[in-house]
């Protein structure tokens, strides 16, 4: 399972590519976010191989959502907002396609 999840990510990554220097900073900052927190959740799982990629995922999703919510104001803000909703978008979407089971 946790093998599967990773190689989900690390296509993720593979067909988002580099942001681009010249995009509009929302798209670049978005795109940069959301690589950024997949690399972390595949480091996550790698480096946890007992835990199941599910519970890994929700706590490191439950953090970001703390993070945004501690954030509020600052330039971070943004950041932790798009991470929070990118993992608990691919949680949801592992969960629908039974990646977990």
């Amino acid at each position: 399972m946790n093998e599967v999840v990773v190689q989900a990510l690390s296509e993720y990554l593979y067909e988002t590519g580099e942001p681009e220097a010249l995009w509009p900073e929302h798209w670049f900052v978005e795109v940069s976010t959301s690589r950024w927190i997949a690399g972390g959740l595949i480091d996550a799982i790698l480096d946890h191989p007992m835990d199941s990629a599910e519970d890994i995922m929700e706590e490191l999703a439950i953090k970001m959502t703390a993070f945004h919510a501690a954030s509020d104001g600052t330039k971070a803000e943004r950041i932790f907002s798009i991470a929070e909703k990118c993992l608990w978008e691919w949680l949801e979407l592992f969960r629908e396609e039974n990646i977990f089971s």
